[in-house]
C-alpha cells in the first residue's frame, strides 16, 4: 500500500513538570525602548560590518540567544571566495558572547533559553549527519543523547530543564530521506520518542512549564490519514496506535504554548501562494488573529506569554513586519519606534512575562537582533510643592518619580491636567485655581499613553484659620427665644462650624465671609457673656479669634463699678478655646488680684493641654448684683482691670 501523510499538530503532558508561572502585566503599546543585539567579538579576519545577528529565544531575565553569522570574501588567484562562520550566542547586559561548538562540528545556532540560563541549540557538522543537538549551561556545551542517530535539533526548553525538538531518521531504519525527522523530548538525560510506534515525520516545537509539548506530525495510522490539531494527555497515547488522541481542529501548525495552555501558530498552508494566517487555540477554541484574508496578507504567530500577548510576523508581499497581537488589536512593532530610527523590524520570535519582545530585522541595512522593552509602570515618589492654601491661584507642581515616558499625563482626582515631560524621573503640571477652591486631599497620578497608571500621591489643599470680625446681633436679654446669629469674617470654608462657649452650634455656610448659626434659647437663659468662635475643619483649618456676645439681665444696667472682693465667682472665660472654667475649688483675694485655685493648681490649659502663660480673661461675680470683671491672666493669677454691673 502506498503511504500518504497528512500534517497534524499535537500537544502532550510530561510527568516531570514544574508549577504554573504567574501571569504578568500585558505588553505596552507605546513607549518601548529598543536595544540592538550586537555581534560577539569577530573571529580573526572577520569584521562586524559583515556580521548578521538573528535572535530567536528570550527568558524572563532579558537574556537573548540566537545565531551570529560572519562572512568575508577572499581573492584566491583570480577568483573571489566567500568564507563564513556562524555561532550560537548569548546576549546579556548589552554584550554578546559566542557559545562555541561541539567537537567535530563547524557552526552552531541557539534556539531557546530558560530562566536558569540554560541554552539549547544545534551544531552543524561537516559529515552526512545533518545537525547535532546541544545543551549549554554555565559555560559548558554538552551533546544531547540520541537513539536513532546523532542528528537532532532542539527547539525549546522549559524551566524544569525538559527539552523538545526533532531527531532525523537514517536511511537504513526508515527508508526515508535524511531530511525526514520525528518529534522527540529530552528529560533526565534520556531521549523520548514522541512519534509513537508508527512512522511519523514531524517535530516538537514548544513546551510550557506544565510539561505540555506542542509540535506537528505526519501520520498514517491503521490505514487512516490523520489531519488536524491534537491534544495528548500522557506519553502512553504515543504507543497506542488503536486509540488516537481527541480531535481539536484541522489544518493548524503549533509554534508556542504558554502556561495557561494557550497555543499559537498558524492555520492554512505555506505553499506557493502563502495562504496562512496567525492563529490561537484556547480552551478548544480556534481564533484567527490576523483580520485580513490570506490573499491580502499572510501571517504567523511565533510566541505567546502568560498574559496572552502574541508575537510573530505579517507579510503583505513586500516584506515581513514584526507584529504583536493583544486584546483583539494587531500592532506593527515598527510603529512603536521613533521616526527615522534606522530599524525595520521583520520577525518577532518570543515575548517574556515582562512584555519584552525579541526578534530580528534590519538596522541601517544590516541584519540585527532586537530586544524591545516596554516601559515599566510609572511610579510617583513626591510632589513639589505638595500643599497649597485653599483659594490659591494657579500653581505649577513638579512631579518626581521614575519610568516616565514622553506623552505621560498627570491626573488630578482622575482628570487630566496640562503636563510637560521633563525626563524619565520628572514631569511638570499646571494646576488651575479651580482645583484649589476647596479644602481636602487631591489624588495625583500619572498615566502613560499605553494605559499604565502609577500609584497615587496626595496633594493637600489646606483650609485657612478663619477670622471673626463681628457678630450680629451681639447681645440679647436673658430668657429670650432661639435666634439666628450671623457671623462675619473671612476664610470660612464649607463645613465651618460656629461655636458658642466652645460648643458646636448648627451652622449654615453662606460664603467665605459669612456664616449663620442657630442659637437655642437655653444659651441665653441667664445673664452673662458668651464667646463666639468659628472652627474650620482639617486639612489645615483651626479655630478663629473670638467675639463676645452679651446676655443682659432683664432691667440690667451696665454701669461701671469699683472692683471689690467678690463673694462668689460664677464663671471665668478666656480667649482660648476652653471658653470657660466652671469647676474650681476656690479663690483668694489680694487687693485687685484674684488667685484662682483649680484642681489644686493655679494654671489654665488650652484644649490641647498646653499651659497658658498669659491671656485676657473675664470672670463674673455675684456680690449683691451681677458684675462682669475684666482682667489679665499671667502665671496663675488674674489681675482685675475694670468691672461693670450687669
Amino acid at each position: 500500500m502506498t503511504s500518504k501523510f497528512a500534517q497534524i499538530s499535537f500537544a502532550l503532558s510530561l510527568s516531570a513538570v514544574i508549577g504554573l508561572a504567574a501571569a504578568h502585566p500585558a505588553v505596552a503599546q507605546t513607549g518601548y525602548t529598543i536595544q540592538q543585539i550586537t555581534p560577539y567579538t569577530p573571529p580573526p579576519g572577520y569584521t562586524t560590518a559583515h556580521a548578521s545577528v538573528f535572535a530567536y529565544g528570550l527568558n524572563n531575565h532579558g537574556q537573548v540567544v540566537g545565531q551570529c553569522y560572519y562572512s568575508k570574501r577572499v581573492k584566491v588567484r583570480r577568483w573571489w571566495r566567500t568564507y563564513y562562520q556562524y555561532r550560537a550566542f548569548l546576549w546579556q547586559n548589552g554584550v554578546s558572547v559566542s557559545l562555541g561548538t561541539l567537537p567535530t562540528t563547524r557552526d552552531s545556532t541557539a534556539t531557546d533559553i530558560n530562566d536558569a540560563g540554560t541554552v539549547v541549540g544545534y551544531c552543524v557538522t561537516n559529515t552526512a549527519v545533518p545537525n547535532r543537538a546541544f545543551v549549554w549551561s554555565k559555560g559548558v556545551m554538552t551533546a544531547l543523547p540520541t537513539t536513532l542517530r546523532p542528528a537532532s535539533e532542539p527547539a525549546a526548553i522549559n524551566n524544569a530543564g525538559i527539552i523538545v525538538g526533532k531527531e532525523y531518521f537514517s536511511n537504513a531504519q526508515s527508508g526515508m530521506p535524511d531530511t525526514n525527522h520525528l518529534p522527540v523530548a529530552w528529560a533526565n538525560g534520556q531521549e523520548i520518542n514522541l512519534g509513537g510506534s508508527v512512522p511519523c515525520i514531524g517535530a516538537a516545537t514548544g513546551i510550557n512549564n506544565l510539561g505540555q509539548i506542542i509540535g506537528w506530525c505526519n501520520w498514517f495510522i491503521n490505514g487512516h490519514f490523520l489531519g488536524g490539531s491534537w491534544i495528548f494527555h500522557d506519553l502512553s497515547q504515543f504507543n497506542d496506535d488503536d486509540n488516537p488522541p481527541p480531535f481539536i481542529s484541522k489544518y493548524g501548525t503549533f509554534n508556542d504554548i504558554n502556561d495557561n495552555s494557550v497555543i499559537v501558530g498558524y492555520t492554512g498552508s505555506k505553499g506557493a501562494y502563502g495562504n496562512y494566517s496567525a492563529t490561537m487555540w484556547s480552551n478548544g477554541v480556534q481564533t484567527v488573529l490576523d483580520p485580513m484574508p490570506w490573499y491580502q496578507a499572510h501571517s504567523e504567530a511565533l510566541g505567546v506569554n502568560n498574559s496572552g500577548a502574541v508575537v510573530g510576523y505579517k507579510d503583505f508581499g513586500s516584506g515581513s513586519r514584526a507584529t504583536l497581537w493583544q486584546n483583539g488589536a494587531e500592532i506593527d512593532l515598527n510603529t512603536l519606534l521613533p521616526a527615522n530610527s534606522g530599524w525595520v523590524l521583520m520577525f518577532a520570535y518570543d515575548i517574556n512575562e515582562s512584555g519584552q519582545i525579541v526578534g530580528y530585522g534590519k538596522y541601517n541595512g544590516l541584519y540585527r537582533g532586537f530586544l524591545l522593552t516596554p516601559p515599566s509602570n510609572p511610579t510617583l515618589t513626591s510632589l513639589g510643592p505638595n500643599v497649597a492654601a485653599m483659594g490659591s491661584p494657579d500653581i505649577n507642581i513638579t512631579v518626581n518619580g521614575k519610568n516616565f515616558v514622553n506623552g505621560a499625563v498627570v491626573y488630578w482626582n482622575g482628570e487630566p491636567r496640562a503636563t510637560t515631560f521633563v525626563s524619565a524621573t520628572q514631569l511638570q503640571v499646571n494646576i488651575p485655581a479651580s482645583d484649589l477652591a476647596f479644602a481636602g486631599n487631591a489624588s495625583v497620578t500619572v498615566s502613560h499613553p499605553n494605559g499604565a497608571v502609577s500609584n497615587a500621591v496626595p496633594f493637600l489643599i489646606a483650609a485657612p484659620v478663619p477670622t471673626v470680625t463681628d457678630i450680629s446681633p451681639n447681645s440679647a436679654v436673658e430668657g429670650g427665644p432661639d435666634f439666628l446669629l450671623t457671623v462675619n469674617g473671612s476664610d470660612f470654608v464649607p463645613g465651618a462650624v460656629v461655636r458658642w462657649k466652645g460648643q458646636d452650634r448648627p451652622t449654615t455656610y453662606v460664603s467665605p465671609s459669612q456664616l449663620v448659626a442657630l442659637i437655642p434659647a437655653s444659651d441665653i437663659a441667664l445673664a452673662g457673656a458668651a464667646r463666639v468662635t468659628v472652627f474650620n475643619p482639617a486639612p489645615g483649618g483651626g479655630i478663629s479669634n473670638g467675639a463676645t456676645f452679651t446676655i443682659t439681665a432683664s432691667g440690667g444696667g451696665g454701669t461701671a463699678v469699683a472692683v471689690g472682693q467678690p463673694s462668689n465667682i460664677d464663671e471665668i472665660a478666656g480667649t482660648f478655646d476652653f471658653e470657660e472654667l466652671t469647676s474650681f475649688s476656690g479663690f483668694t483675694w489680694d487687693g485687685g488680684i484674684v488667685h484662682i485655685v483649680t484642681n489644686g493648681s493655679t494654671v489654665f490649659k488650652d484644649p490641647n493641654g498646653n499651659v497658658i502663660s498669659k491671656a485676657e480673661f473675664f470672670w463674673y461675680v455675684f456680690d449683691g448684683a451681677d458684675v462682669r470683671v475684666q482682667g489679665t491672666y499671667n502665671a496663675g493669677t488674674i489681675t482685675a482691670t475694670e468691672a461693670q454691673a450687669l
